[in-house]
Parts: C-alpha cells; sequence; structure tokens
C-alpha cells in the first residue's frame, strides 16, 4: 500500500480536469463548485473543463459556462487557465451497470486499438475472446458503448492530474474509465465531486 503522503506526491497539484461543472447541474452541487472554484484561482495552473453542451441536448453553451464559473467565484484571470471541452454524454453508461469496469476497459482499448466506433460492431467471436461467453452473451442484450468524440491526446497530457465534478456515477466515471483504459493516472478529489 502506498503512504498516503507519497500518493499525493506523484499527483500533478497544478493540474485538474473537472466534469460536468455547469449550470445544468447546480442543483445538484454548491459545495463543490465553490471548492473547485477557489482550488483554480489560489492552486491551479490549468485545468482541464469537460461541459455537455448543446450538442448533448443541454441548453448551456460555452459562454453559459463561462459566466456561471465567474459568478461563482472564479476570478477573471483565472478563466484562462481553463480549456474547456464539449463532450460527449453517456458514451459507457450502456455498460456501467451491468458489465466490470475491467471488461469495459478491455473493450474500450479493443475497439480504440482496432479503430471501432461502437462495441456492436466488433464481431462476436472476438467479444467472446475478450470478455468470456457469459459476459459476450449479456452484453449483447444491453446498449452498446462507443468511443467518445474527446481527445485522448489532450487527456494524456492531464496525466497525474487531479479530478472531480460529477456525476460520480456516472460522467465522471465515464472519463475516469476511459482515463483507466489507457492508463493515465489521477487523483480523486472528494470535495470536488457530487
Amino acid at each position: 500500500m502506498i503512504p498516503f503522503k507519497q500518493y499525493i506526491a506523484e499527483a500533478d497539484s497544478k493540474s485538474l480536469i473537472v466534469v460536468d461543472v455547469q449550470p445544468v447541474y447546480t442543483h445538484l452541487m454548491q459545495d463543490e463548485v465553490n471548492a473547485i472554484t477557489n482550488f483554480i484561482n489560489v492552486k491551479a495552473e490549468r485545468v482541464l473543463a469537460y461541459f455537455n453542451g448543446e450538442d448533448a441536448g443541454e441548453t448551456d453553451t460555452l459562454e453559459d459556462v463561462k459566466q456561471w464559473y465567474l459568478d461563482n467565484g472564479l476570478e477573471e484571470e483565472s478563466l484562462a487557465k481553463i480549456n474547456f471541452q464539449e463532450k460527449t454524454y453517456a458514451y459507457l453508461r450502456g455498460w456501467m451497470d451491468d458489465v466490470e469496469e475491467k471488461d469495459i476497459i478491455k473493450v474500450v482499448r479493443h475497439m480504440v486499438t482496432n479503430r471501432i466506433q461502437q462495441s456492436d460492431q466488433i464481431g462476436n467471436s472476438a467479444i467472446v475472446e475478450l470478455l468470456g461467453i457469459d459476459v459476450a452473451s449479456e452484453v449483447d442484450d444491453i446498449d452498446p458503448i462507443y468511443i467518445p468524440d474527446i481527445d485522448l491526446s489532450l487527456l494524456k497530457q492531464y496525466n497525474k492530474s487531479y479530478i472531480g465534478g460529477g456525476g460520480r456515477h456516472e460522467c465522471l466515471k465515464e472519463i475516469t474509465l476511459m482515463m483507466n483504459a489507457f492508463n493515465i493516472k489521477y487523483k480523486l478529489i472528494n470535495n470536488f465531486i457530487y
């Protein structure tokens, strides 16, 4: 087991990834957004902020999200630290309740390596080889997963970052699963998670 101090030292405390910290989810968080904006103002040097925008069916535009951060305590000069990225919504959700994380990660790696967009485009024999017959028959009956339209090379630049946002078992979990699939290290900060 890694001692706590060493684990913290392994994280880049000046880099932060936030997921879905935006106006449409205000009702789910308040203390978390205050902690995040304070951290950005005081400590962060760079922030990767994923948000669900109009393409995901939300009403939040990039300008809405920026203004909301400012309205929630972000200092004007800190806005330049944030790289806002609109993201795809619910790309792994179809499996997250029924399939083990290790199996989702195997399939995501296979899909990216073989340039396959959706899990239902993987041949049956390949799915059986990856997951075994029991899990393969289970995923055959649920919605497919797909590779999101996020820049993996950008995400890799945030290796060893702190991460927060939400939902803990939804969109934030999707990002951490993608990071796990490509061995991108991170440190979840509970005060930043809703």
